[in-house]
């Protein structure tokens, strides 16, 4: 009897895909037949943001959104202790129902097959993405499509391109704070650009910004840039898949602790040089590991380690 697994998709673009590429682990890896749960994207917002199921206009696959209806409220579970967990789960007959954070992929042949698996999670790593190089390709092609600004386009290609990503907004709420925030500070930015305009400054070197703070980065940049300015390049896209079309095709990267600019390395891996914050998050939680050692790390006092 083949195991069956349901996979929740939710979140931003970035959250998207890692949760489509653990699905696409699961098959290969371990057999798995796949259904995915789109129901999050009825919701009416996502705290003050919209989110849009971007995920389909990516990927060469025809979805059917699972009808599945949990006994209980996932979201909340999920903040519970696992003999909580444990003990809801006993209840419904259906399912068996994992969440990240108390799952190691190694624990994955002991799942019993008499119920359907229903998997709550980010599921933020790096082995469940470099295992599917041909999906990469073919997202990364795709993504091509939606990168209409020609004008910046030929800028980058033609340029020894650096997108910097800044992420504020609803990093800097009280919650993603704790969680997300004091990485990739000012020291950090700093540092990072220096790092280019002190090695590469005579090779045709262009900054292109793409932030949900424009305003922000426009101010730091002429606070500790002035002088060259012109090096510079805010993005005033609104389309997510646009703006990490425009991503992936620079040569080079300065990212933020976000999924989205992750993915603006991954779907070009041919990058030159990566720089990344020393940490992700300010917790010590196993199941995101998403920094390669081949990258340049800078900590948030602006320390390159």
């Amino acid at each position: 009897m083949k195991k069956r697994a349901t996979i929740k998709i939710f979140g931003g673009l970035g959250n998207q895909l890692f949760q489509y590429f653990f699905s696409k682990y699961l098959k290969n890896k371990y057999q798995f037949d796949i259904d995915y749960d789109f129901k999050w994207f009825l919701r009416k917002e996502f705290g003050n943001i919209k989110q849009n199921l971007l995920l389909k206009k990516l990927v060469n696959e025809n979805f059917e959104d699972t009808q599945i209806y949990p006994l209980f409220n996932l979201r909340y579970l999920n903040r519970m202790s696992y003999p909580i967990k444990k003990f809801f789960n006993f209840f419904d007959f259906n399912y068996k129902y994992i969440f990240e954070n108390d799952f190691e992929i190694k624990n994955i042949k002991s799942i019993n097959i008499n119920k359907k698996v229903y998997f709550y999670g980010y599921w933020q790593k790096k082995e469940y993405v470099d295992s599917q190089k041909n999906i990469i390709k073919e997202i990364g092609k795709n993504l091509l499509r939606y990168a209409y600004n020609k004008n910046i386009y030929e800028e980058i290609i033609e340029s020894n391109s650096i997108f910097i990503h800044i992420r504020r907004g609803d990093y800097l709420n009280k919650k993603n704070y704790r969680r997300f925030g004091n990485i990739c500070t000012e020291d950090y930015y700093l540092q990072a650009i220096k790092f280019f305009l002190k090695n590469y400054y005579f090779s045709n070197l262009q900054f292109f910004i793409f932030s949900n703070d424009k305003e922000w980065s426009k101010n730091f940049i002429m606070q500790n840039f002035s002088k060259v300015q012109g090096k510079f390049k805010i993005i005033y896209g609104k389309d997510p898949l646009e703006d990490l079309a425009l991503m992936s095709i620079c040569k080079n990267s300065i990212i933020a602790n976000s999924s989205f600019s992750w993915w603006g390395v991954k779907l070009n891996e041919k990058k030159e040089i990566v720089i990344s914050p020393s940490k992700w998050i300010n917790k010590n939680i196993k199941n995101i590991d998403l920094i390669y050692d081949s990258w340049l790390k800078i900590n948030n006092k602006g320390e390159i380690i």
